[in-house]
């Protein structure tokens, strides 16, 4: 028992670190932008070594594949939270709008992270791979909430990909005009329009 404690506190401080190394780096690609950030300067910030980052990262473009996974988990678990006799798709509308208020607590901030993604092609297709990514961590318990049947699986990929493209849709409209309207307004207006679609499965 005493052993699993270890096993599980030594985990956290893992966990705890990595994000606090994902914070750091991206305070500083925001300050000095991708390519003016080095490693060093990453571990600086963090107050580790070198050698201690690349335990924890091939890479810097590694760090931006990482707040991704934390993004697609923390969306998992959101929609996983929403009560059983919710429709899914409020379901999905509601972990994304929740997801968007945790890591966008600063509309600038992620304007910012945005651009920077957008203008880097290496960052750009880490974006299409969280994607991806958020795909396989919804799939299972969108088909976990309809149910063993043979259309299941066909109509859970509708689900989600329908999901993942009106969030999209939200982005781009939102992120070149910041303050000028609401992101969950706008997810919920693009959620809607994307409902006939999916109603159908």
């Amino acid at each position: 028992m005493a052993l699993v404690r270890r096993s599980g506190l030594r985990e956290r401080k893992k966990a705890a670190l990595r994000g606090h190394l994902v914070d750091a780096a991206m305070d500083l690609f925001l300050e000095r932008g991708f390519h003016g950030t080095l490693v060093d300067d990453i571990a600086d910030a963090a107050g580790i070594s070198r050698r201690t980052f690349f335990h924890y990262f091939p890479a810097k473009q590694d760090v931006i594949v990482d707040w991704f996974r934390q993004q697609g988990e923390y969306l998992s678990t959101a929609f996983i939270a929403r009560p059983a006799s919710e429709p899914i798709w409020s379901s999905l509308l509601a972990a994304f709008i929740q997801m968007h208020d945790f890591y966008g607590k600063d509309d600038r901030r992620v304007i910012e992270l945005r651009r920077m993604i957008h203008l880097e092609p290496a960052l750009l297709a880490k974006k299409y791979d969280f994607y991806v990514f958020v795909a396989q961590m919804l799939l299972a318990p969108v088909k976990a909430r309809l149910g063993n049947s043979k259309r299941s699986s066909l109509v859970a990929h509708v689900f989600v990909q329908a999901a993942i493209g009106a969030y999209n849709a939200t982005n781009g409209e939102w992120a070149p005009k910041p303050g000028s309207q609401s992101f969950n307004a706008l997810a919920r207006r693009a959620f809607a329009l994307a409902k006939p679609a999916i109603a159908q499965s």
